[in-house]
């Protein structure tokens, strides 16, 4: 285009207009305090007006990320009642839609005997005694000093489900928040428990190992020692930050694939012997053997998938194509594949894994599926590279009531009207 006397004028006065818009918005400017842990809160967006985000300066940057004013996810906890012996907090996989498999530390369940201790990392000591030739004490700078690992793991309360459904009994109301409520996925570092035990030079004779807590209920549990020796960790990051109070900080002892009663948070010390200790927790946790005796030390899950979209509790509003997307997990290694049905059972097909898929970790499947308005059934079931199968919900009513690791096949009951409710087959 030619340059005329005109087009200069013109260009000159959006220069002259967009500099006064650009002074106007200085003008605006807000500040943030000298509180160096200062969020930025809805207020203070200049004007607060979310139709015209480009007219206006945004918040500053605080030395502490914070969500969007517009999400809002949370924890539930259950109230009444409140004991400080049995206290808990959920966390709810629906994340907003999000449908991620790792959990924001700040979401991640809670399961307390006796409250979150508070401990100085500074003042922080680990023993390790018994069965040994050299007893020691590690400090936390000890134990970041010694070879990390990083491992991902899934890790839940053994009363996931509840015993209502393991007796056989279903609410229609059920949600997927009371189905994987006590149940989180995070990415940890820490140190093997191997690399300690090697240190102190553990008894060949030793069978078992005592691992307490530093809490004021003294949590302890009884741990074989092949599984010490080879699938044990003491982790101390959790989701690239120090491990939250509320979930062991500084340190929490972990083993990935086994039932979370047995990760004992803020470990204080482990004690070696030849003998099972015969703690109060090894009492509480067993399982049922098909006509026969109990199993004490039950401490293993097994393979187990949840659809969580669309699941019990959601409406559906329109019919047409949407995606089935869920999680699966297994305490054996990785899930080898899930197989999702859409008429209740009588036929199933093959869902997408989602990479990575590692062991005993939570792993997302998904399947494209169009409703079509009319009545049926969506079932999940997983199977792990063992070649264990997720079993049925009347196979576990008749052999294991007492409803610890319920990890049945789960039934969501689609209605003519879109609403989605729980259902036992």
């Amino acid at each position: 285009m030619p340059l005329t006397r005109r087009s200069v004028l013109a260009g000159s006065a959006a220069v002259i207009g967009w500099a006064a818009s650009r002074a106007e918005l200085r003008a605006q400017e807000k500040y943030p305090p000298e509180d160096p842990l200062w969020q930025p809160s809805r207020e203070e967006y200049v004007n607060n007006d979310t139709d015209r985000p480009w007219a206006q300066t945004g918040a500053h940057p605080s030395e502490v990320g914070s969500r969007s004013p517009f999400v809002d996810l949370r924890r539930t906890i259950p109230m009444p009642p409140r004991n400080i012996y049995m206290e808990s907090s959920y966390t709810d996989w629906r994340m907003g839609g999000a449908g991620g498999m790792i959990t924001p530390s700040d979401l991640c369940f809670e399961r307390h005997h006796a409250g979150i201790p508070l401990i100085d990392p500074g003042k922080y000591q680990l023993l390790i005694h018994g069965m040994v030739e050299r007893p020691m004490m590690f400090t936390l700078d000890d134990l970041k000093r010694l070879g990390a690992e990083r491992r991902f793991v899934f890790w839940e309360c053994q009363g996931n489900g509840g015993h209502r459904m393991s007796a056989g009994e279903v609410d229609p109301d059920t949600t997927i928040l009371e189905t994987l409520r006590l149940s989180s996925a995070c990415e940890w570092i820490g140190v093997p428990v191997r690399t300690l035990m090697e240190l102190v030079n553990v008894d060949p004779d030793a069978t078992w190992g005592m691992v307490e807590s530093y809490d004021a209920a003294g949590m302890n549990r009884s741990v074989d020692i092949d599984t010490l020796w080879s699938r044990a960790y003491l982790f101390y990051s959790q989701n690239g930050e120090p491990v939250r109070p509320e979930n062991g900080y500084p340190v929490r002892f972990m083993i990935p694939g086994m039932e979370g009663n047995i990760n004992i948070k803020w470990v204080r010390r482990i004690k070696f012997a030849d003998h099972y200790f015969q703690t109060r927790e090894d009492i509480r946790y067993s399982d049922p053997v098909p006509d026969g005796p109990y199993y004490q030390y039950s401490v293993q899950y097994g393979a187990r998938s949840h659809i969580i979209t669309p699941s019990g509790g959601m409406q559906l509003t329109q019919t047409g194509p949407r995606e089935i997307r869920g999680m699966a997990y297994s305490g054996n290694g990785r899930i080898a594949y899930v197989e999702v049905s859409t008429d209740g059972g009588e036929t199933w097909q093959m869902a997408r894994l989602h990479d990575p898929v590692l062991p005993q970790m939570a792993t997302m499947f998904t399947l494209p599926w169009s409703w079509d308005g009319s009545e049926t059934k969506l079932k999940s079931r997983a199977v792990d590279e063992t070649g264990y199968r997720q079993p049925t919900h009347e196979w576990i009513a008749k052999h294991s009531p007492q409803g610890i690791a319920y990890n049945a096949i789960q039934t969501w009951h689609i209605h003519p009207n879109g609403r989605i409710t729980h259902a036992a087959g």
